[in-house]
């Protein structure tokens, strides 16, 4: 199960809109990846047309944008760490409990401890061993 990030939702002059997300998809057609100082360098996520012409070019705000997505990406790898791990504790238990030969179960055991979680891996490497540049 694959959680989808939603796009990020800021407010000013008491109107909601949605500044960027994760994932590409309409309206957030435009690459970009995050480059400010203290902020994890080369995060992907997806902008607006109007993103563009206005935020992207004013370095304050780019930074300000930079660094909630950094946060939001935080809580995305997060939360799929936690799906990954309940799934990877799934396979355990569903390896534990099965009836066939020994190999079998044993194979299955191994399969299931064996198995990634990569982003969990990636949220270790970015947040917590020197990934902030």
């Amino acid at each position: 199960m694959r959680a989808t990030p939603s796009p990020w939702r800021a407010t000013e002059g008491g109107k909601s809109y949605e500044t960027f997300s994760l994932t590409q998809k309409h309206p957030f057609n435009h690459k970009l990846a995050t480059k400010t100082r203290g902020v994890v360098k080369d995060i992907p996520f997806f902008v607006e047309d109007n993103f563009l012409r206005s935020v992207n070019r004013d370095p304050y705000k780019l930074a300000q944008v930079e660094k909630m997505m950094y946060k939001s990406y935080e809580t995305y790898l997060i939360n799929e760490c936690r799906q990954q791990k309940k799934y990877k504790k799934q396979l355990e238990q569903e390896a534990l409990n099965h009836r066939g030969s020994k190999e079998a179960k044993q194979d299955l055991v191994y399969k299931a401890r064996d198995h990634q979680t990569h982003r969990c891996q990636e949220h270790e490497n970015l947040y917590y061993r020197g990934g902030r540049q």
